[in-house]
C-alpha cells in the first residue's frame, strides 16, 4: 500500500481542511503516557493494530480530532482509532489535524499483488497513522474545538475517496477560545439558536454526508473540572452545531484514560462553572413536586441502565436520598428514554430498568423501599423523530427520569 500526500495549500489551511482530524498537537512530553508494544519518543504511547476491531465499523475515509492540552489530555480510545484502521484497510483517506487546523493527509493505495504483503503494507500503515494520532498534542495553549472541527470537514469533504466519512473527535468537549468558547453565558442559550447563529455567519463547516463521533466530552484531567450539567449542555451544543451543518452526531460513552501529564502540556485556560446543586421543592402534606434528571444530570450508558458517571450518579442521589429522608417524602421514579428507529420497541424495558436502577440507588441510601416506586413510560412523550429524522440533541432531552414527590 501507498502513501500518497495531500497536503493542502495554505489557503486551503485557513479554510480549515482534513480528514482523520486529531485535534491535538505534536510536542513530545516527558513521562507523558507511556504505554505498550515498542520504545517511542518521551510523551508517546502506542497501540497494537491487532486490539483495534474493524468489524462493526463501516468507514471508507475517516478523521480524528483529539486535543491534548492541560485539563483534556486523553489516550485515544480503540473504538475511535477503529475509523483510522477501517479508512486505511479500504484504501481510504486518512488525516491528523492540530488544534490550530494544520493537516497532514493521506490515500493508502495497494502496491502490491499479493495478499501477505497487502497484509503487511497495511499493518505498517495502521502503525503509522496510529503513532501520528497518538502523538498529536495542542500546538496552541488554548483549544478552539470549532476550528478544528470545521477544518477536519472541509477537508474530508475535499479529500474523501469514499461515500462513508467520519470524524472522530477526542475532547472534554471545552473550548477556551473561539466562536464556541465554553462559557456559562454560552450554555444557557438555547443549543439550536445557538448552532443557527453560527451558521448565519458561516462559521460552521460543511458536515453534509459525515458522522461526528464524539469521546470523552464532559470528562477533564488536572484542575479542569465539568459539573455534569454543564457537560451536557456542552454535548447538546456540539451535536446541535454538528446537525446545523448537515452532520449526524453521536456523544460515545467510553470513559477515557487520562495521559496523566498535564502539567508538561499547554497551560490552557481553566473554565470555571458552579457545581450542581440539587435542592428539592418543599412540599406541603397532601400535595407533591417533581423534578426532572435529565441526560445532562443523570447520565446512563447507551442502551444501557448503568450510569455513565458513577461517582456523578452517586452525589447526585445520596443528596436526594439524605432530603428524602429528612422530609420523609415519598418518591415516584419515571423513566423516559429517546424514540428511536433502530429499536422502536426497546423503550419501555429500557426506562423501567433505568427507573429501578435510581429507585434501588435510593434505597440503598437509607430510603425505605416501601417509600419508592418505579416505571418507565418508554418514548411516550419523546421528541427525537419530530422533524421525521433523529435529532441527537433532541434525544438528549428525551432520555430523563422524574422523580415525584409526595408529602404524607
Amino acid at each position: 500500500m501507498k502513501r500518497t500526500s495531500r497536503t493542502p495549500s495554505p489557503v486551503r489551511r485557513r479554510a480549515l481542511a482534513v480528514a482523520l482530524c486529531a485535534l491535538l498537537a505534536t510536542a513530545p512530553l516527558a513521562s507523558c503516557g507511556q504505554q505498550t508494544e515498542e520504545s517511542q519518543a518521551l510523551g508517546t504511547y502506542t497501540v497494537k493494530t491487532s486490539a483495534v476491531p474493524t468489524d462493526q465499523v463501516e468507514c471508507s475515509d475517516a478523521a480524528l480530532v483529539v486535543t491534548a492540552a492541560q485539563g483534556q489530555a486523553f489516550r485515544v480510545p480503540n473504538n475511535a482509532l477503529a475509523f483510522a484502521k477501517a479508512a486505511v484497510e479500504g484504501c481510504g483517506y486518512v488525516s491528523t489535524v492540530d488544534s490550530a487546523g494544520s493537516v497532514d493527509g493521506a490515500v493508502y493505495t495497494a502496491t502490491s499483488n499479493s495478499k501477505a504483503n497487502k497484509r503487511e503494507e497495511t499493518d505498517t500503515n495502521t502503525k503509522t497513522v496510529f503513532k501520528d494520532a497518538c502523538n498529536l498534542r495542542a500546538s496552541k495553549p488554548e483549544v478552539d474545538l470549532l476550528t478544528a472541527l470545521n477544518a477536519a470537514a472541509s477537508d474530508l469533504q475535499a479529500n474523501a475517496v469514499g461515500d462513508r466519512k467520519a470524524i472522530c473527535v477526542v475532547a472534554s468537549g471545552i473550548s477556551t477560545t473561539g466562536l464556541l468558547a465554553t462559557t456559562p453565558e454560552l450554555l444557557a442559550a438555547d443549543a439550536h439558536d445557538v448552532a443557527a447563529q453560527l451558521r448565519g455567519l458561516n462559521a460552521i463547516g460543511d458536515f453534509s454526508g459525515i458522522d461526528v463521533h464524539f469521546y470523552g466530552l464532559g470528562q477533564a484531567t488536572g484542575d479542569q473540572s465539568m459539573p455534569a450539567s454543564v457537560a451536557g449542555k456542552n454535548a447538546t451544543l456540539l451535536v446541535a452545531v454538528v446537525e446545523e451543518g448537515g452532520g449526524a452526531a453521536v456523544v460515545e460513552p467510553d470513559q477515557l484514560t487520562p495521559l496523566g501529564c498535564d502539567d508538561e502540556l499547554p497551560a490552557c485556560t481553566v473554565m470555571t462553572f458552579e457545581s450542581d446543586a440539587l435542592t428539592l421543592p418543599a412540599v406541603a402534606p397532601g400535595e407533591s413536586a417533581e423534578v426532572t434528571l435529565d441526560d445532562a444530570q443523570l447520565q446512563f450508558v447507551g442502551d444501557e441502565a448503568t450510569f455513565a458517571d458513577p461517582e456523578t450518579a452517586d452525589e447526585l442521589l445520596g443528596s436526594i436520598a439524605e432530603q428524602v429522608r429528612e422530609q420523609g417524602y415519598t418518591v415516584e421514579v419515571e423513566g423516559h428514554t429517546a424514540a428511536s428507529q433502530l429499536y422502536p420497541d426497546h423503550g419501555i424495558e429500557l426506562s423501567t430498568r433505568r427507573a429501578q436502577a435510581v429507585a434501588d440507588a435510593l434505597t440503598t441510601r437509607g430510603i425505605d423501599p416501601a417509600q419508592v416506586t418505579a416505571a418507565g413510560v418508554g418514548d411516550a412523550d419523546s421528541t427525537s423523530l419530530a422533524s421525521g429524522t433523529f435529532s441527537e440533541a433532541q434525544a438528549a432531552q428525551d432520555r430523563k427520569v422524574v422523580l415525584r414527590f409526595h408529602a404524607a
